[in-house]
């Protein structure tokens, strides 16, 4: 298996396994509900409690690596990459599967809401 060095939250275009959703592919649902890619509700709800932490530990090293000596700033993103990986990780998901299913939320309108909602009310 193939390791990718991108962090949690970046995606590579079409670098998707065959098993998962691609963008364009829908299910439609036998109860007659708005038609939405094949991604089980367990992952969009893990996908929705890691983007805030994954996003709160890009914030904070961001600012610590554009203050940080150059020498130190190679170390730091390390650190700052396991920490996002670790967030993903954490919520039950591989790193692929969250780049995947953000590729799709940024394509798909319909699964961009489900996250937004499912963020929100694990919020309140």
């Amino acid at each position: 298996m193939q390791q990718k060095q991108t962090h949690p939250n970046q995606t590579q275009p079409s670098q998707t396994q065959p098993s998962q959703t691609q963008p364009g592919q829908t299910q439609s649902n036998s109860q007659g509900q708005s038609t939405r890619p094949n991604i089980p509700d367990n992952k969009l709800n893990a996908v929705a409690a890691a983007i805030p932490h994954v996003a709160s530990i890009k914030q904070d090293y961001q600012k610590r690596i554009e203050t940080a000596p150059q020498n130190a700033q190679q170390r730091m993103i390390g650190e700052a990459t396991a920490a996002m990986t670790k967030a993903v990780t954490d919520e039950g998901l591989s790193v692929d599967e969250y780049s995947a299913i953000l590729e799709v939320a940024r394509n798909d309108p319909s699964v961009r809401q489900e996250i937004t909602q499912r963020m929100h009310a694990s919020g309140e």
